[in-house]
């Protein structure tokens, strides 16, 4: 399956772009799969309803359990971040 796309870059950061992962019964497996591919850091975009509608409300404690960080930054669909010091934290925390 091919849905991490890795930023290229000159140097190349290890920074990528996924696809939200299968929620519910395949979630842990999707996480996990993740992790095999490089991943280390999970930022999610998701607003509240859509974390619930997509059955990924279990998310951040399988990420723990797997060995990954999870952030949770939700952004509105179609909005721009709007709190500046919460972007830098989310920034901070991921080291960039």
């Amino acid at each position: 399956m091919n849905d991490i796309f890795w930023i290229k870059g000159n140097p190349p950061a290890p920074l990528a772009i996924v696809l939200r992962p299968r929620g519910d019964d395949w979630l842990e497996d999707e996480l996990l799969r993740m992790k095999r591919e490089g991943i280390q850091t999970l930022v999610s975009l998701l607003e509240k309803h859509e974390v619930l509608l997509l059955g990924l409300d279990e998310e951040h404690p399988i990420a723990d359990h797997l060995g990954l960080k999870f952030l949770s930054y939700p952004i509105p669909d179609t909005k721009i971040p709007g709190d500046a010091c919460r972007l830098s934290e989310i920034r901070r925390r991921i080291g960039g």
